[in-house]
């Protein structure tokens, strides 16, 4: 039997493929962004700070020549930019991967809400992609062999969620959320 180690930086060509990447001028999003890119995608950056999409896409521009970038505003606690995503995403031709990577890491220390009114951390880390999957699943289905990808965080194997509290309305703490 032999062994295949993965390596990132030798994808399989991915010309003619389109990915949508969550918050993406960052992090694990940046690093998923540039590698698709590198192997020939075209990578939707999704960001919530337009000016942060411009300068990861300038980034990997200038790190992979030919690179296939462009900037999407999302802001998946925002409930009305996740339906605007949406309808941007649908019009698409093709979506052949959505990477759900956008999060918040080091929640607040008190309990905050959204513009829609649920729990910040999980609006931003499940509301909202769901909403945003359940939004672009038109073009994901038409698009054969798509995928969804969902990142999180070793938190979610250390702690319990509290369902009978989905929004921590009284149960709140940093490391809960």
């Amino acid at each position: 039997m032999t062994s295949t180690r993965w390596n990132p930086r030798s994808l399989p060509d991915q010309s003619g493929k389109t990915f949508v990447v969550t918050g993406a001028n960052a992090g694990l999003g940046y690093f998923t962004s540039e590698q698709l890119a590198g192997a020939g995608a075209h990578v939707v950056l999704a960001c919530r700070n337009p000016a942060k999409a411009d300068a990861a896409a300038a980034a990997i521009r200038s790190r992979v020549p030919g690179a296939s970038v462009s900037a999407l505003q999302l802001d998946v606690a925002d409930l009305e930019s996740v339906r605007e995503a949406s309808e941007t995403v649908r019009a698409m031709p093709r979506l052949d991967g959505l990477v759900l990577n956008a999060g918040i890491v080091h929640p607040p220390q008190d309990r905050e809400v959204s513009l829609d009114g649920n729990e910040l951390v999980f609006a931003t880390n499940f509301l909202g992609h769901f909403a945003l999957t359940a939004g672009c699943l038109p073009t994901l289905r038409r698009t054969p062999g798509s995928r969804v990808v969902s990142l999180g965080s070793m938190i979610s194997r250390l702690m319990d969620s509290s369902l009978d509290d989905l929004q921590l309305a009284t149960t709140y703490g940093g490391w809960k959320a």
